[in-house]
């Protein structure tokens, strides 16, 4: 999902991820069609904030989750989402957004995360932590 400078130039984490793309026989969503990558396709951004009903799309799985719900998915299983707590987190508020969305429109045990699971744990109000109040 990033602009052209970002996937065509440096890629910190593989040096050959431009010619990845060209490569790819999958289709590759984009903000927009890149002629040098055969199988892209232009996200629909502008379904995906109305399904969202707010302006919340900050992370690419985010995204990915949109792109089920509006392909008419009936099951979405998540991989591979493991953030860190520091550059990742103020995505993570819109990931667990999304979570809940999909969960409330597939229903219990439709939104599986096989990974990332941290983003759905706290302690439980009032029943655990510490009770102690601040004066």
């Amino acid at each position: 999902m990033h602009q052209p400078d970002i996937y065509k130039g440096h890629n910190t984490k593989d040096a050959n991820h431009f010619n990845w793309l060209k490569d790819c026989k999958q289709p590759v969503y984009m903000q927009e069609v890149d002629p040098e990558i055969p199988t892209s396709i232009r996200y629909p951004i502008e379904q995906a904030l109305e399904l969202a009903e707010h302006r919340y799309l900050s992370a690419t799985i985010c995204m990915a989750i949109a792109l089920g719900l509006m392909k008419g998915y009936t099951e979405i299983h998540v991989w591979g989402v493991e953030l860190s707590f520091s550059e990742y987190q103020y995505q993570a508020e819109c990931i667990r957004y999304w979570i809940g969305l999909a969960t409330g429109r597939l229903g219990a045990g439709k939104m599986v995360m096989h990974s990332g699971g941290h983003l759905l744990t706290a302690p439980l109000y009032g029943y655990e932590g510490d009770r102690k109040s601040v004066v």
